[in-house]
């Protein structure tokens, strides 16, 4: 069976026209989980610099409470509370 030149190219371009939106589908799809990801960790390295806040502050209390109860100035006591 020999095909036209009108079938081939038709063929041809129906494949390639197949072929285009596959690769943009795809890569539509990767730029949307690519954002998604971003995101996601966007969010945990903001809660991993609040616990590391949280962290300094309680160490920094807990300094404060060692002094207040080695000195027993009332300065370091005000600054735990």
């Amino acid at each position: 069976m020999k095909w036209s030149l009108k079938t081939t190219i038709l063929t041809g371009c129906a494949l390639a026209i197949t072929i285009l939106a596959t690769v943009s589908g795809l890569s539509y799809w990767n730029t949307i989980r690519l954002v998604e990801t971003s995101q996601d960790v966007s969010r945990k390295h903001k809660v991993i610099s609040e616990i590391q806040e949280l962290t300094a502050l309680i160490e920094l209390i807990k300094n404060q409470q060692e002094r207040y109860i080695v000195t027993g100035d009332k300065n370091y006591f005000y600054g735990y509370q």
